[in-house]
């Protein structure tokens, strides 16, 4: 017979099961709280103003920062603050912007509560060398963070700092060079007739009247392309820093010149190869004046035009042969396609005109491959002729071909042999096809 369950009254419970039965709150965990107060001091001020200020347009002294931590899960330990500045900068090439971290400033195991020590820190504008914390006349945030062992936030706040720095006025100045022309005498520029630049620095030099322009800060850039079509290349020089000086007048000891009266002025050199190119139709020069905080004040261009006509074509002969061992020689390209088994390749590029001894000769063959199945374009590397030598009338450049010039049995190999002159102009070009016939 199935017993009925025996029912206890709660009251028949002993107090230590009747404390098991009932539920008890978790501990709630206590709250992170902090306060940060960042400050400016500026110059001529006798107390700081706290940021962020509308009123603020510039900084140009450090940024005083206190991180205080009033309550936490845990007194100290375990507690940590730290303050970081971030910005944008924009590329200039690009006018994409990148976010930039500013040095973090950090401290382990903070004090805790409404009277504890605070987290002190000075964020310093950037200096020449792009130390520091901040750029001048660019917003930037300034986050507070604290957290735990486990770099779990506990508390965040972020500051955004405008920086909408007046523009300042621009400065009327003259860009003016110097140069020598090929012909060796010199020049100014902009030059009206486009005379062509010997390879020689070529000196610029920026004026302007009062005192601005001598306590700014100029750079100069070029920019030109050489080639055309497939061959076209761009450059662009590295900025270049302008030294600029201001010039006093000379005036009785007992006066005060007005600003009107000084004179401001900065020199430069452009240097071949790394400013500019000889023979060039167009260089563009760029100068750029800016303030201490890097705020464009003025620019001016200045356009270098050369007017080079290209030469005249070289007429020459390119001329092979192939030597075997047995002291035969063979005369390339041949009717018979003979197969390029001997020694070397001889050639030579002949020309009653001198200017072959001087031009720069350079050769490069190339093929095809089909070892493989399938056919693979081989090149062999860009070589130069050696130095020019005077036969009879003649002038010329000889070089050999070996074996790291072609292959033997392989498809037609072409050889293509160039003359430049030191301007790179082109004076002569020819290619040669060499076939070769393969029996076994």
């Amino acid at each position: 017979m199935r017993q009925k369950p025996r029912w206890l009254s709660v009251s028949a419970l002993s107090p230590l099961c009747l404390s098991s039965l009932v539920a008890t709150p978790a501990l709630a965990e206590k709250k992170t709280a902090a306060t940060v107060i960042c400050s400016v001091k500026e110059e001529g001020q006798s107390a700081p103003t706290e940021l962020p200020a509308a009123r603020i347009k510039r900084i140009a002294t450090p940024v005083t920062c206190s991180l205080r931590v009033t309550a936490a899960p845990t007194d100290g330990d375990g507690v940590h603050a730290s303050i970081q500045t971030f910005r944008k900068v924009k590329d200039p090439k690009t006018g994409k912007a990148s976010a930039v971290e500013g040095p973090e400033h950090f401290e382990v195991a903070v004090p805790v509560g409404a009277d504890a020590k605070p987290l002190t820190v000075a964020l310093k504008r950037l200096n020449d060398k792009g130390v520091g914390d901040f750029e001048a006349c660019r917003d930037f945030d300034i986050v507070a963070l604290v957290h735990d062992d486990y770099s779990k936030v506990l508390w965040k706040k972020t500051l955004t700092i405008k920086q909408p720095c007046p523009k300042p006025a621009p400065i009327d100045f003259t860009v003016s060079c110097s140069a020598t022309g090929a012909d060796g005498k010199p020049f100014d520029l902009p030059d009206k007739t486009n005379r062509r630049l010997a390879n020689a620095d070529v000196e610029c030099r920026l004026e302007s009247q009062g005192q601005r322009l001598g306590t700014s800060y100029a750079t100069a850039q070029t920019s030109w392309t050489t080639g055309n079509g497939a061959t076209e290349t761009k450059h662009q020089s590295a900025p270049l820093n302008v030294e600029l000086t201001t010039l006093a007048p000379h005036v009785d000891a007992d006066q005060i010149p007005p600003d009107s009266a000084y004179a401001s002025a900065g020199t430069f050199i452009l240097s071949p190869m790394k400013h500019f190119d000889t023979c060039v139709p167009l260089t563009s020069l760029l100068v750029t004046v800016a303030d201490e905080d890097g705020q464009l004040i003025s620019q001016k261009s200045l356009p270098i035009k050369q007017n080079c006509p290209k030469p005249p074509a070289l007429n020459a002969k390119l001329r092979c042969s192939m030597r075997f061992s047995g002291g035969d020689e063979v005369t390339l390209p041949d009717t018979h396609q003979t197969r390029l088994s001997g020694d070397s390749i001889a050639c030579s590029l002949t020309s009653g005109d001198g200017r072959l001894l001087s031009a720069d000769v350079s050769y490069q063959t190339a093929w095809d491959n089909f070892d493989s199945g399938a056919k693979t374009p081989k090149k062999s590397t860009v070589y130069r002729a050696e130095t020019g030598i005077v036969e009879g009338v003649n002038f010329v450049r000889r070089f050999t071909l070996g074996h790291e010039n072609y292959e033997e049995c392989s498809a037609p190999i072409a050889l293509s042999v160039k003359a430049a002159d030191k301007e790179g102009f082109s004076l002569f070009e020819s290619t040669l096809k060499l076939k070769q016939k393969c029996l076994d």
